[in-house]
């Protein structure tokens, strides 16, 4: 007869193996990842990146859904210089995202939570992030000169009043 025992070492064995068989997927937004797809396609991989990103894309084949392989230090810092090689580029080059995996951040954080969900070991939380570039002088903001600004006051102060002064003369 089927004990309580033998029906509890069972439902174990099966949680068990279970994780045992998982594989490493990172999830990014919506999105579920498998490491043979974390790195973007290589038309959205400018060309002075390409040799970064096709070894980390051999290291994570390489892995093969090992978790520890994969939380290694070889595979996190192949895969950091390959991001940071793409988004110094876009950065540079100051063009869109090709593909949401190229020099993305958000790809990096997915891949530390999957490491800390397979391994239990959350990575430094500065092996996967992505750094501005050291010349990046920032975002260009318009601003009008102050000349400019108080010609640009006087013409609307000028029109608004002439405005307000036909609406009440009708």
């Amino acid at each position: 007869m089927f004990t309580f025992k033998f029906f509890l070492s069972f439902a174990l064995v099966v949680c068990l193996a279970g994780r045992a068989l998982a594989a490493f997927n990172i999830t990014v937004g919506t999105a579920e990842l498998a490491t043979k797809d974390i790195i973007a396609p290589t038309t959205a991989i400018p060309s002075l990146c390409s040799q970064n990103c096709t070894i980390a894309q051999n290291v994570l084949i390489g892995c093969a859904d090992d978790a520890s392989c994969l939380c290694g230090t070889d595979a996190l810092g192949n895969l950091t210089q390959c991001e940071q090689c793409i988004f110094t580029e876009l950065i540079r080059e100051n063009k869109p995202m090709a593909d949401f995996r190229a020099g993305s951040n958000p790809v990096l954080g997915g891949y530390r939570t999957a490491c800390n969900a397979s391994t239990n070991t959350m990575p430094p939380a500065d092996t996967l992030v992505l750094t501005l570039p050291s010349d990046w002088d920032g975002p260009f903001v318009s601003v009008l000169p102050v000349g400019v600004a108080i010609i640009y006051a006087l013409f609307g102060g000028f029109f608004g009043i002439s405005g307000i002064l036909l609406l009440c003369n009708m």
